[in-house]
């Protein structure tokens, strides 16, 4: 991790360090305002000129190619569970 002026480690949120990375920035070059010294989203932005680039694997998906997807990972279910737990016709 990239380290403070007082010798420390700078500790990012994970949204600043999301923005860092997607905008291939480094994180030492850019001088915080954030409490307690700390990189925020508004100064990346600030370095960048806009919001940061989205990281690729946020992808836009409609509810049903989530559906689609989650259905295509399941498990096929013999049966109905009351029978594999010992229980006939609940």
């Amino acid at each position: 991790m990239p380290s403070d002026p007082a010798g420390g480690t700078r500790l990012l949120s994970p949204n600043v360090r999301r923005a860092v990375t997607a905008s291939h920035l480094d994180p030492t070059a850019i001088v915080p305002t954030g409490g307690r010294g700390r990189l925020s989203i508004a100064d990346v932005i600030a370095v960048v000129g806009d919001t940061p680039p989205r990281p690729e694997r946020f992808v836009e998906a409609s509810p049903l190619d989530i559906r689609q997807r989650i259905a295509a990972r399941m498990v096929p279910v013999e049966g109905n569970v009351g029978s594999r737990l010992g229980r006939s016709g609940c």
